[in-house]
């Protein structure tokens, strides 16, 4: 729904999002907008490719419909697929 949060800066995350249909907004601790993301949008990988944590607040600005690749298997094609891993 319009106005959800995804997942909040620090928190653990659990696998990369693609926005199918709707918009997110990314932001950073302070509040200052990262990037707004539409339909292909990709997000969360930089958490997942660090500590696992969120290093930025994701919120739904719309009705919103996400796809999530759980960690696990985001994190073994990084490490088995070379072209991934670029």
């Amino acid at each position: 729904p319009a106005d959800t949060s995804i997942f909040a800066q620090g928190t653990p995350l659990d696998g990369l999002y693609l926005v199918l249909d709707g918009e997110v907004e990314i932001r950073d601790g302070a509040g200052a907008v990262i990037s707004h993301l539409s339909s292909r949008g990709i997000f969360g990988e930089r958490g997942l490719l660090s500590d696992g944590l969120a290093a930025s607040n994701a919120r739904a600005m719309v009705d919103t419909e996400l796809l999530l690749l759980p960690a696990e298997p985001f994190l073994q094609l990084v490490e088995e697929e070379p072209l991934v891993n670029r």
